[in-house]
């Protein structure tokens, strides 16, 4: 359904793709609060909302010839590059905080004990059992004296 504000804004869209440069003007003036409003929410910032709607009118400005009417109203398209240009300008700020300086020595709740002699341990366990319940009673009898009682033959 066309109403008169969407044929409206389509000529104004098709007059600076024709390289009318001071139909740009019209569309700000009718779409400049609506904008406005969409990246002050999107950005909680005033300034950068400010920054915001300027890009996105320059890049509607630059793409005008590549607005396409089956996919949306000017006023839906625009909006759109608004709502873009505020998510870009988020992700490009910059950390409130600064990192510390690279330290020599990690904080102490970063190092962790080395636990690999007891993993290989536990390892080497489990690997000598295996190899105990191969033998028989007597070997086994014999190796286990000689391990933990410290007998000789």
């Amino acid at each position: 359904m066309n109403s008169a504000t969407d044929d409206a804004d389509r000529a104004v869209l098709e007059a600076i793709a024709g390289g009318d440069h001071g139909a740009i003007e019209v569309l700000y003036e009718r779409y400049k609060t609506m904008s406005y409003g969409l990246a002050l929410r999107i950005t909680g910032d005033a300034s950068l909302a400010d920054d915001v709607v300027q890009e996105a009118f320059v890049g509607a400005w630059r793409n005008a010839g590549r607005y396409a009417t089956e996919r949306g109203s000017v006023k839906t398209w625009l909006l759109a590059i608004v709502h873009h240009r505020a998510i870009d300008s988020i992700r490009r700020r910059r950390p409130t905080t600064e990192l510390p300086e690279h330290e020599e020595v990690p904080p102490p709740s970063l190092t962790l004990p080395d636990v690999w002699s007891e993993v290989a341990g536990r390892l080497d366990r489990d690997a000598i059992l295996v190899a105990l319940a191969t033998l028989s009673t007597v070997q086994r009898e014999a190796l286990e004296l000689g391990y933990f009682s410290g007998l000789t033959q």
